[in-house]
């Protein structure tokens, strides 16, 4: 599949209001299905060269980190790391990382670009990722991030007030669980 159209029901249906993010957020790439690519592997190679020196991901990484990053690229997708990334031509406009544990996805990093701060760009790619986890076998839940930020906070009451409705339910922590 050369991108993940499909997803986008998820945002048109829980923020009709951001019409015009839905319409012009371009729709995500697969990273694992688009690793050869050369804006997607400079791209790869450049996050998981600058982790945030406070997350998870760079502590669990520091022993991985000596390798060449062609190499860790494929044992991260291995590890179940993968994302979704935003493309407009050949420039990345955005990205959600996750990796799959079993039955779960775990969003632990979103990147929207400076320009298009306060477009809903986030938001789309969020229920984008959403969407994404819902569709892929085997995954009963997938986790929205495990901060208590705003934006956080924000999207859970975006998708709470659908939850009845969409068979999910969404917890304070971040998680969504489908039924």
């Amino acid at each position: 599949m050369d991108n993940l159209t499909s997803l986008r029901w998820l945002a048109r249906e829980v923020v009709p209001e951001a019409a015009a993010a839905v319409a012009s957020v371009p729709a995500p790439l697969l990273a694992s299905a688009h690793r050869h690519t050369p804006a997607v592997q400079q791209y790869l190679a450049w996050w998981i060269d600058h982790p945030d020196p406070t997350g998870h991901f760079a502590a669990k990484m520091r022993w991985l980190r000596w390798l060449p990053t062609s190499l860790l690229v494929r044992i991260l997708f291995a590890l179940g790391y993968d994302g979704l990334i935003f493309m407009d031509g050949d420039t990345v406009v955005g990205h959600i990382f996750y990796q799959r544990r079993g039955a779960e996805i775990h969003g632990f990093s979103v990147f929207v670009a400076r320009e298009l701060e306060g477009r809903a760009y986030g938001v789309v790619m969020a229920f984008d990722y959403v969407a994404f986890a819902v569709g892929e076998p085997g995954v009963k839940k997938a986790r929205m991030g495990g901060g208590k930020n705003r934006v956080n906070r924000r999207l859970q009451l975006l998708l709470r007030k659908h939850e009845m409705r969409l068979g999910w339910h969404v917890d304070e922590d971040g998680w969504v669980t489908f039924s």
